[in-house]
């Protein structure tokens, strides 16, 4: 049965242009690739449209870049026009259980061996010496997952040296190497079946050298060190430091009665610091106890008069429990902040996991 990776471009499942400097980068998205397909199970990517519907420069871009990587290294197999020398094929039939249908366009044609071979070895002479370090193998599905176990050698200097292994094939396995190989003879030991094989492709690759741009800086990507902040009011609970301390494991929770009644917090920023943004990280033990859904952001010169600069709800933060960045229509100065949680998910309270400003 084939396993499935979700895993999304951005940070969450949806689109906030404050977030586009953490759209995954080409070679981020090649490393789930390795990962994932290379492991063989199925890349299911999450794209996020912003608000005209589109897909973000920054996304397309990403994307872009991922795919040119991926044709560049899966474009030419290394291994075509090699000498391919197996201890055993099935029934001595080389045209139907051959080593040579590992390099045909087939995708399930394959080298099999006799009921009682298990472990049998192929030996792979390619027309002269190649450089790669990516070697992919796969398993005629239709078949089964039979192999549990491979090596793969090269020659060097007249001796055998291990530069790769894999656990299980299946429907394809990516074996990345820690570094490129130069080679023009290999061997490929199955070590471990509980049946004979059914092996349909072996492939060498060269990944190319990444050159990527470093990412455009995000506005208001700079976030104000919580050094010398302190909790001077909040409307209930305790461990109020929680809510500032750093730690996304730890929370402040302020429990409400059998009727829910907004929460606040009160932060004295130690000095006047100019604000473009403010942030509300929710709870991350997977739990929706308390996760603000509204919300109010106050400032204040004095620590008495609070004056709100922005209000609204934090779309769908239910299935998107991220770090939510809310940019100020306008940059404020500001000592003391204050945030209200106005109503939460579970209508039993407000838990903050880290509270945040960036300038």
């Amino acid at each position: 049965m084939p396993a499935e990776a979700d895993v999304s471009l951005r940070p969450g499942w949806f689109y906030h242009a404050s977030q586009n400097h953490q759209v995954k980068s080409p070679s981020t998205l090649m490393d789930l690739y390795y990962k994932s397909v290379g492991r063989g199970a199925n890349l299911d990517l999450g794209l996020s449209p912003n608000r005209d519907g589109l897909l973000d420069d920054t996304d397309v871009n990403a994307l872009k870049g991922f795919g040119e990587l991926l044709k560049e290294t899966f474009s030419t197999n290394l291994a075509k026009g090699a000498n391919l020398k197996a201890s055993n094929v099935r029934a001595n039939s080389a045209s139907k259980f051959g080593p040579a249908n590992l390099l045909d366009e087939d995708r399930y044609s394959y080298w099999s061996t006799d009921d009682a071979v298990h472990t049998p070895t192929l030996t792979i002479t390619l027309p002269q010496e190649r450089t790669f370090n990516v070697i992919r193998l796969r398993e005629n599905i239709k078949l089964g997952q039979r192999i549990e176990a491979v090596e793969v050698e090269a020659l060097r200097n007249n001796k055998w040296e291990k530069i790769g292994a894999a656990t299980s094939i299946g429907a394809n396995r990516l074996i990345r190497l820690p570094e490129p190989v130069k080679a023009r003879q290999l061997r490929l030991t199955i070590s471990k079946s509980p049946v004979s094989i059914a092996l349909s492709d072996f492939g060498l690759y060269m990944e190319p050298k990444r050159m990527e741009a470093s990412p455009a800086p995000a506005k208001h990507a700079a976030e104000v060190s919580k050094s010398g902040w302190k909790v001077i009011a909040s409307s209930a609970g305790d461990k109020v430091q929680n809510a500032i301390d750093g730690n996304a494991a730890s929370i402040w929770s302020a429990e409400s009665a059998a009727v829910f009644k907004p929460a606040s917090i009160d932060i004295d920023l130690g000095f006047p610091v100019e604000i473009a943004a403010f942030s509300y990280l929710p709870r991350q033990d997977k739990k929706t106890d308390g996760v603000a859904d509204q919300y109010s952001f106050f400032v204040s010169e004095d620590g008495k008069d609070y004056r709100e600069v922005a209000s609204g709800e934090f779309s769908n933060i239910m299935a998107n429990p991220i770090e939510q960045v809310i940019s100020l229509k306008e940059k404020v100065q500001a000592r003391y902040i204050r945030f209200v949680g106005k109503r939460s998910l579970d209508g039993k309270g407000i838990t903050i996991a880290e509270l945040g400003i960036r300038k």
